[in-house]
């Protein structure tokens, strides 16, 4: 088959282009934090293993080793995060919080899913820094053998509508930057809570 130079020439650009478009728009996808900020997917992506190591030493401090909610121990008892508050919770009460989504935003710490730099800057405060600011008037806390919807009622209390929060205190305004810092893109209205340490076990006494 003889096909015109010019003919095959416009062909060949059209299907580079076409390529090129294919290239941009991957390179250009986006991602979107639990706390509303919009990154890049693929330097989010660049930055996982990194920004997972952060993580993992945060859930080995005192503080963030037991369940910020029931206090239990053992593999489970940080497996997720409530982001918006920073706090480190176990399967059980992760499961409690999902039921209040219009109050929590929970995210799983096993690997599986992306983390955005907002967000594990945001969980620098630890379960020391929540029990400090939420748990101030508390006077009955939950125990590890509650019933699911004990836990459900115990979010709704300490978190939904913050019963136990210690007067004039702020969640928000977070000073700490993570080790794999990256930029939004675009910000919504997203307010990391602020950072804390914590040497000392508060959950010891338990």
């Amino acid at each position: 088959v003889n096909v015109h130079p010019h003919t095959l020439f416009s062909f060949v650009t059209a299907v580079l282009g076409v390529a090129a478009g294919l290239t941009a728009g991957i390179a250009s996808v986006m991602w979107t934090s639990k706390l509303g900020n919009q990154y890049l997917k693929a330097e989010v992506e660049s930055h996982h293993q990194a920004n997972m190591g952060v993580l993992r030493k945060l859930r080995q401090r005192a503080d963030n080793r037991r369940c910020a909610d029931c206090g239990s121990t053992g593999a489970e008892a940080n497996a997720w995060a409530i982001v918006n508050f920073g706090a480190f919770v176990c399967t059980a009460c992760a499961s409690a919080h999902r039921v209040r989504a219009d109050v929590s935003k929970v995210k799983g710490l096993s690997g599986t899913y992306l983390w955005g730099a907002d967000e594990v800057t945001a969980m620098s405060g630890g379960n020391e820094f929540v029990e400090r600011m939420l748990m101030q008037n508390c006077g009955s806390r939950l125990t590890c053998s509650a019933s699911h919807q004990e836990r459900v009622n115990f979010v709704d209390r300490k978190y939904g509508r913050q019963l136990w929060k210690e007067d004039q205190t702020e969640l928000s305004g977070s000073t700490v930057q993570p080790v794999a810092m990256v930029e939004p893109i675009s910000t919504a209205a997203a307010k990391p809570v602020a950072a804390g340490s914590a040497s000392d076990d508060w959950f010891e006494g338990w």
